[in-house]
């Protein structure tokens, strides 16, 4: 899970400084845009994984998408280590407490908790 609470106590220390507030904002785009790769990726698979269209057409086009997903992944990693060191500067308690890296099964444990912070924040919109 990513702690909302040193997010929301990064942008609150960092309030005088835009550079830092955009960066921070970014980051969680960026993992709004992993969330929006994976949905793609599998609504591709389940519309026309049995059909519809050509099988080779069908393999270029997931395979696109596959491509966009994993760097979006990739994005995301990067972003919630360097979140992580903004924390650690600040004494703050990691965004993300658990192993950051590209291998699996942590990719995997990573995009969990991404997905589990964009559903609260959605949830929890105005």
């Amino acid at each position: 899970m990513l702690n909302a609470n040193t997010i929301n106590r990064l942008i609150a220390e960092n309030r005088d400084d835009p550079e830092m507030l955009e960066f921070i904002c970014d980051s969680i785009a960026i993992f709004e845009s992993y969330h929006n790769a994976v949905l793609t990726d599998q609504l591709y698979r389940i519309v026309y994984g049995g059909g519809g269209i050509d099988a080779a057409e069908f393999r270029t086009k997931w395979m696109e998408l596959d491509r966009a997903r994993t760097v979006n992944h990739n994005a995301v990693i990067d972003r919630v280590n360097a979140l992580n060191r903004l924390a650690a500067a600040g004494k703050l308690d990691p965004v993300y407490d658990g192993e950051v890296s590209k291998e699996q099964p942590y990719r995997r444990m990573i995009a969990d908790a991404v997905f589990e912070y964009i559903d609260r924040i959605i949830k929890n919109r105005s």
